[in-house]
């Protein structure tokens, strides 16, 4: 029998523990060591939004980002989830106009994590494929093919010469063999592979500490981390935790959260990368789990801890307003 993931968070509510988010981490460096995991190291999983930034580097390897100029706002959205805001929008509406292109080349379709009258009140008109969390990501896509002369069109298919690069990134940074992995397509309909934990981190302890890897990689990389770390709003968006966490820590941490409990964290200071998921999808746990895993590393300072005070220790409310109870770590 499969051991149980361990509890990472339990909900507490008078006093009680009335339900508990099982799930796995690892850390691990550049060299492929694991440092410290709990659960399964082992466990496959599909990272989903977690992978952005290795789906992203395609875009300064090819040489896209110099010929068309893409700024390092534009950067930090092709490895976003946006919330959809104002400035996401726009920025990414001007990304696709300076190539001659339009949301209607975009093939992720149309989603407003708010709702379609609370996106029609905020950008005056009714949602497009511009307001997808994923939009900046896709348009990274649509760059790529459109410097190396490839169709536009069906850029989402695994088959496509834009994905098979982007698999070819992940195989090379997560030291896996894609091929005979689990697969399906994502939210926005890319890709995904279900990969161990453990592989998962490894490419991020690759971010993290990448003088071993090729100079053209190692540049980009560093390229993409500074753009980051100087546009943390467009990763994510205000009062989102991706965000304020890299900003509380003034870029010394980089994380990126996906669909269904999933996060990485990129650690320079250290080198090393980190990656969990939840068990069973939850996402708040997963903020949770995330930022009490960088507390146990001594990397939160006090300033950070408060800034990310309604992330790492949420209280339950109830329809009054009355504080009942708490979301809590319990793995430290």
């Amino acid at each position: 029998m499969t051991p149980q993931d361990p509890i990472l968070v339990e909900v507490i509510r008078g006093g009680m523990v009335e339900s508990y988010h099982r799930g796995s981490m690892v850390i691990m460096n550049a060299k492929g060591s694991i440092i410290k995991s709990w659960g399964d190291p082992d466990k496959k999983v599909y990272a989903r939004s977690a992978l952005k930034l290795l789906q992203a580097l395609p875009l300064i390897e090819t040489g896209a980002v110099n010929a068309f100029n893409i700024s390092d706002k534009e950067i930090t959205l092709a490895c976003a989830s946006h919330s959809s805001a104002r400035e996401h929008i726009e920025s990414v509406n001007a990304w696709l106009k300076r190539l001659g292109l339009s949301s209607s080349d975009l093939e992720c379709g149309i989603y407003h994590s708010m709702g379609k009258s609370e996106s029609e009140a905020l950008c005056g008109g009714p949602i497009t494929t511009l307001d997808h969390p994923c939009s900046g990501n896709h348009t990274g896509f649509l760059s790529t093919a459109l410097y190396m002369k490839e169709p536009l069109k069906d850029y989402i298919e695994r088959n496509h010469l834009v994905q098979k690069r982007v698999e070819t990134t992940i195989s090379e940074m997560a030291e896996i063999d894609l091929s005979s992995v689990p697969t399906g397509i994502d939210g926005c309909g890319i890709p995904v592979y279900g990969f161990p934990l453990k592989n998962l981190a490894l490419a991020m302890a690759k971010f993290a500490n990448p003088e071993g890897l090729p100079p053209k990689r190692m540049d980009a990389i560093r390229k993409m981390i500074k753009a980051i770390q100087q546009n943390p709003k467009m990763l994510a968006g205000e009062n989102r935790f991706d965000t304020t966490l890299i900003e509380a820590t003034q870029g010394e941490i980089i994380i990126k959260g996906g669909v269904e409990g999933v996060y990485i964290a990129i650690i320079p200071s250290l080198g090393y990368g980190a990656a969990l998921k939840i068990s069973d999808g939850s996402v708040s746990s997963a903020e949770i789990a995330c930022g009490a895993l960088l507390q146990q590393l001594g990397l939160l300072s006090d300033n950070a801890q408060s800034a990310l005070s309604h992330f790492l220790h949420p209280k339950i409310v109830n329809q009054a307003g009355k504080i009942v109870g708490e979301r809590r770590p319990v793995f430290c």
